[in-house]
C-alpha cells in the first residue's frame, strides 16, 4: 500500500484565508483516496485469510489398489472391492486390525 502523505501544519495565515473550491475538493479527493486504499487493503486481507483457509483443507489422494506400505492421512486406496481413507499416517491394513482405515464405499456390483 502507498504510503499516506502527511498533512502539514496550518499556519495563522492560513487560517486566516478562506479556502477555495478548489482547496476544498483536492482535500476531500485525498481523503477518499485514503479511504479507498484502506477498502482495498481490507479486502486482500480478507482474500488471503480465505485463501490461507482453503490451503490448510486435508488433501486427498488416490493411491490405487492396496499394498503393503505406509500411507499418509486422506489416502484413498481400494481393496477387496472397497474404496479405504486412511484416517491417520499408517501402514495397517484396511479393514484389518485397528481403524486406521475409514470404509468410504462398501463392496458392490456394478
Amino acid at each position: 500500500m502507498k504510503a499516506i502523505a502527511s498533512v502539514p501544519e496550518l499556519t495563522a495565515r492560513d487560517r486566516a484565508t478562506p479556502a477555495t473550491v478548489g482547496m476544498v475538493t483536492m482535500a476531500v479527493d485525498a481523503v477518499l483516496s485514503v479511504f479507498a486504499m484502506l477498502r482495498v487493503g481490507a479486502r486482500l486481507l480478507a482474500l488471503e485469510a480465505r485463501l490461507d483457509e482453503i490451503e490448510a483443507r486435508p488433501v486427498v489422494k488416490y493411491c490405487g489398489t492396496f499394498t503393503p506400505g505406509r500411507y499418509i492421512e486422506n489416502s484413498l486406496v481400494t481393496r477387496a472391492g472397497s474404496l479405504w481413507c486412511a484416517t491417520t499416517d499408517t501402514d495397517d491394513v484396511p479393514g484389518e486390525g485397528r481403524t486406521d482405515w475409514l470404509r468410504v464405499v462398501k463392496r458392490g456390483t456394478a
